[in-house]
């Protein structure tokens, strides 16, 4: 078994548009002749994760993985799986030195939140963990960081391959990568693995490669690490930022056989899904509040559809707990801590409050159109009712007040009568129209 002693992986997300179902989509994407369908065998989740994203049930999947063909990789400037690409000369303690790496294989996940993300699996010419952190420095800057491939002369960035790839998928339509970054600010996630000799700790050889420092960055023992550095065992070690994860392990202390057998076979699937679940939640949280910073949600339909969409994405991808192994579960917690996911999520839910409110004002409004045509109704009523008073009036007294009362008599008490309905019905009127004027 090749064993690779360094391995990173840098990611890049995008926004994209289909038309059809998330289902139709992966069928057409099996066509594709750039890439192949990768299963992802979940084996340490819980069963009510693991089977969101069985590939083998297209209709439920909620997230596809592919990979590059590797017999496809010429035609988007990659070379062979062995081939070089390498970096313009970069100050490395008091010297020069250029990047130079493999791309192992390049990875494609859609999520049926039409998110997806591109991972370039890297291999670096040196185990030096401070050299590989300095080469991470420059590479994580997707969009600035030139190389040269290999073949015909022919220089491009980590962003510009990905385009490339995105583009060979025609079925992919108005895509967009970093969407909630500045131009020329995009910064990708990394995603690393490195042996190293024993020692007695490892913590600023950590510090450099979880925030992927240059070596001339400062170092100081002082600073409090953790909660970004913990060890499961005596000879793994990782080291946990906002911008990427890193684990070291050391062979030498006896465990060489599990390390290369099982554990990288670990880290480059289980340990790899895992931190690409948490990457696409944080990617959803920033559009969703992209789509609050410029103002996308402020009417009563645009919050409906916006509540509707998040419950959506909290019920398929937001999980309080995805596994009872230690090792897992301390490091999908410590990653949500990193990537502050539960303010987030507390930053998306805001517009709901204000949901509520609208929801409340519209009531009121429906409620006091209600009113105002119950009361207009009313007022016609009161209305119409004043000449059947009238006509009722006339006829009672011609018709019985006339056997006992002169006429000039009956005459006064009509005449009273039609006062006391004029005033009644004005009352009515009156009132009825003060209680239109206050709502």
């Amino acid at each position: 078994m090749d064993v690779l002693q360094n391995t990173s992986y840098i990611f890049l997300p995008f926004s994209y548009r289909s038309d059809g179902s998330f289902a139709e989509l992966n069928r057409k994407l099996g066509e594709n002749r750039f890439i192949k369908p990768f299963t992802n065998k979940i084996l340490y989740m819980f069963r009510y994760v693991a089977e969101k994203f069985n590939s083998a049930n297209a209709d439920t999947c909620q997230c596809f993985h592919y990979v590059l063909q590797p017999e496809e990789r010429g035609a988007f400037h990659m070379g062979k799986k062995s081939d070089w690409f390498e970096s313009k000369p970069h100050p490395y303690m008091g010297e020069q030195f250029r990047i130079r790496f493999t791309i192992e294989r390049v990875h494609l996940y859609l999520f049926n939140t039409s998110v997806g993300i591109v991972a370039f699996q890297l291999h670096f010419d040196n185990d030096d963990p401070y050299r590989i952190a300095t080469s991470l420095f420059h590479l994580k800057k997707v969009s600035k960081e030139k190389f040269q491939c290999p073949g015909p002369e022919y220089s491009s960035t980590l962003l510009d391959l990905a385009r490339l790839l995105v583009g060979a998928v025609p079925e992919l339509s108005d895509c967009e990568f970093f969407y909630y970054a500045n131009p020329t600010m995009e910064r990708a996630n990394v995603f690393s693995y490195l042996e190293v000799p024993a020692q007695e700790n490892y913590r600023k050889e950590l510090h450099y490669l979880r925030n992927c420092y240059s070596v001339d960055y400062l170092y100081s023992d002082a600073i409090p690490d953790d909660d970004e550095v913990y060890s499961p065992s005596p000879d793994t070690f990782w080291g946990i930022s906002p911008e990427a994860a890193v684990c070291l392990t050391c062979p030498d202390m006896g465990k060489e056989q599990f390390i290369h057998n099982v554990f990288c076979n670990n880290f480059n699937t289980q340990y790899l899904f895992m931190y690409v679940l948490l990457l696409h939640q944080r990617y959803v949280l920033y559009r969703f509040l992209t789509k609050i910073g410029v103002g996308a949600c402020n009417t009563l339909e645009t919050l409906e559809s916006y509540r509707a969409e998040l419950y959506e994405f909290e019920t398929n991808f937001v999980f309080s707990c995805v596994t009872e192994v230690p090792q897992y579960k301390q490091l999908y917690d410590r990653v949500s801590k990193a990537f502050s996911l539960k303010q987030m999520y507390e930053d998306v839910h805001e517009p709901l409050v204000s949901l509520r409110e609208i929801r409340l004002e519209h009531s009121d409004h429906e409620r006091q159109k209600r009113d105002d045509s119950v009361n207009k109704a009313l007022l016609l009523l009161s209305i119409l009712s004043i000449f059947s008073a009238l006509v009722d009036s006339f006829d009672f007294n011609n018709s019985f007040l006339s056997r006992f009362c002169s006429n000039t008599v009956v005459h006064i008490i009509q005449y009273c009568f039609i006062a006391l309905i004029v005033c009644i019905a004005v009352w009515s009127i009156v009132n009825l129209l003060r209680i239109r004027k206050r709502r």
